[in-house]
């Protein structure tokens, strides 16, 4: 019984540390992904600004 409720400790700490780690990547990748988009439009505007200048 002992030896039964250490894995499954073990068991659902693994689960718990995986799907932790899944939702860090998915905020990382997320975070990155708008950043990427934000200096898109960035180069975007720039552009316009120095057309609408000259």
């Amino acid at each position: 019984m002992f030896i039964e409720s250490r894995l499954l400790y073990f068991f659902c700490y693994y689960c718990i540390h995986f799907i932790l780690k899944d939702k860090i990547k998915m905020t990382l990748a997320l975070s990155l992904f708008s950043l990427s988009k934000f200096s898109e439009r960035e180069i975007d505007i720039k552009p316009k600004f120095s057309t609408t200048v000259n």
